[in-house]
């Protein structure tokens, strides 16, 4: 017997593709109501992902089931869980207490996350005995995708204490060829020399010399060092004569569950100042203040990004974690000639549950699938190099 679904409203919010994407899909009547109720929400990110919502569901019309029958249920779950235990359909809803009552009432659920639980690292590692370059043996790697070789019987321990194997080569993947990477030196006037501590860094620090990649994903724990590198990476840039300016993108959201701070006086540095400490941290108050007034950094905070064609510059998201989807949307949009955008940020630092239930990085990963993917380069830096103590926090995230 074909199994069949029935789509709950706050999948259809976060995920619409699923009608796209699953077959034997069923709607409720009471679904598209909701969402009609929802596009007139005062939150204008739940508004327009209502109307998307709805847009979806029209445009397959053709290939979904609308169910009408409401069995006089007074709320869209009761209703939702009727009509899946009636007709024995299989319900989709990532909704925790919805899914806690079908199982009190036998009925079966499933989450949807579009089908992808992996994160992409970037990053493919192989054993060292398998070290033929075979071209046809690693086409399934992704554009700009690293494929790392490591020798299982030297063990390198890292500032943090965790323990990773040798690398002794590393590829890239550029059209159908793999190309060996480089160890690139990042200097500048507040560094002399940064090399990599770790593969995964090396890995960034090449993909940033590389003039075909535009667009960066660079994620990870704090105390990685994706802040460290892009921003001191972006500075040798602008001191080498490479680009005209940075445009530096502060974190757009104050930490989860703190105290926020009223409205500050002064101008957009002042302003802005509390949330730009990586900045802060690697090149000093008095250098910001300095470069934006001689005309090499600007500021943009994501409200002032619409509309802005920004050439010949690097931009610098920071804490990217922290926007939505449409706002990485917006961001990209503002990138013309000779002009790259990193995105720095941890999908684990989510600051507000907007950008849980839709999150910017994770809709950046999919540009490896398209026919943009030469542009794209994605890097999770895993060991944190910050300091041993820093990475007590890390251990203490993992235990229970």
């Amino acid at each position: 017997m074909t199994e069949k679904f029935l789509v709950d409203t706050n999948v259809i919010i976060h995920f619409p593709s699923v009608v796209q994407i699953m077959e034997n899909v069923h709607i409720h009547l009471r679904t598209v109501e909701e969402l009609d109720y929802l596009k007139e929400s005062e939150n204008p990110e739940l508004a327009y992902r209502a109307r998307k919502g709805a847009k979806i569901i029209e445009h397959y019309l053709n290939k979904i089931i609308i169910e009408k029958n409401d069995y006089k249920q007074k709320k869209v779950d009761d209703t939702l869980l009727f009509c899946a235990k009636k007709k024995k359909f299989t319900l989709i809803t990532n909704d925790l207490t919805l899914r806690l009552k079908a199982t009190f009432n036998g009925v079966k659920t499933v989450p949807y996350t579009n089908g992808d639980k992996t994160i992409y690292t970037g990053i493919e590692r192989h054993s060292i005995s398998q070290e033929v370059l075979n071209p046809e043996e690693y086409k399934h790697l992704y554009q700009n995708q690293f494929l790392v070789f490591e020798n299982e019987d030297e063990v390198i321990v890292h500032t943090d204490g965790t323990e990773t194997f040798s690398s002794p080569s590393q590829f890239i993947k550029k059209g159908k060829e793999l190309v060996p990477i480089k160890d690139h030196i990042i200097n500048n006037a507040f560094y002399h020399k940064i090399t990599a501590r770790n593969v995964e860094q090396k890995c960034l620090i090449h993909a940033l010399f590389d003039n075909d990649i535009k667009i960066y994903s660079v994620s990870g724990s704090f105390g990685t060092g994706k802040s460290m590198l892009t921003i001191n990476y972006a500075f040798q840039q602008l001191e080498r004569g490479k680009i005209d300016k940075i445009i530096y993108v502060p974190n757009n959201a104050f930490t989860a569950n703190s105290r926020e701070i009223g409205a500050l006086p002064g101008d957009l540095l002042e302003k802005e100042i509390i949330h730009m400490g990586s900045l802060v941290d690697i090149v000093g108050y008095d250098e910001i203040e300095r470069r934006i007034n001689e005309g090499t950094l600007e500021l943009m905070p994501i409200s002032l990004a619409r509309g802005r064609n920004i050439e010949n510059a690097i931009i610098l998201v920071n804490e990217a974690q922290n926007l939505t989807e449409e706002h990485i949307k917006l961001l990209i949009g503002r990138v013309a000639e000779g002009t790259k955008i990193i995105f720095d940020g941890d999908i684990h630092q989510i600051d507000r549950p907007v950008f849980r239930n839709s999150n910017g990085l994770k809709l950046l990963s999919k540009i490896k699938n398209s026919e943009f993917a030469d542009l794209f380069c994605s890097i999770r830096l895993r060991t944190v190099e910050r300091s041993r103590t820093a990475q007590v926090s890390y251990y203490l995230d993992q235990i229970d």
